[in-house]
């Protein structure tokens, strides 16, 4: 249960950070668009040519995965810091749904650099960058979580 003013991750409401903004990056957004990406790339035969694939498993993990994972659980208490329920549900499955539209569009270039020398090269700098950031935040969450 979360406090007033305090997310259920008990962050304060507003506090823009360096460590918060890691550890959601970390520990949100990218968990969550690698899995996207994957289960797109398993889905692509089976959905829409075209324009409408991205939207269309959009909508699917919208629906199918929302209740169920953060941020839409029916019990996230954190929705009623943000506003009204209905602008929050509907920023989210926007959100959804712009990058279910951009994933398509992205995967062929993304596909394609893995397969150069200088494009692996990149990855590889960008992977490490990334862990080196992260890892503070990482170590932070996982001392917190041991020390309880």
């Amino acid at each position: 249960m979360s406090r007033p003013g305090f997310t259920e991750g008990q962050a304060r409401v507003g506090d823009i950070t360096l460590e918060g903004t890691l550890a959601y990056a970390t520990f949100g957004a990218l968990p969550i668009a690698l899995v996207s990406a994957t289960l797109y790339l398993l889905a692509a035969p089976w959905l829409p040519r075209g324009r409408l694939a991205g939207p269309a498993f959009g909508l699917v993990l919208l629906v199918v995965g929302s209740p169920f994972v953060d941020p839409l659980r029916a019990d996230n208490v954190d929705f009623d810091l943000l506003g009204p329920g209905w602008l929050s549900v509907a920023v989210f499955a926007l959100l959804a749904l712009l990058h279910d539209t951009a994933l398509p569009r992205a995967l062929p270039a993304l596909l394609a650099a893995r397969r150069s020398r200088r494009g692996v090269l990149i990855g590889r700098v960008l992977l490490g960058a990334a862990t080196i950031a992260a890892a503070p935040a990482f170590i932070g969450a996982v001392v917190s979580i041991a020390t309880r």
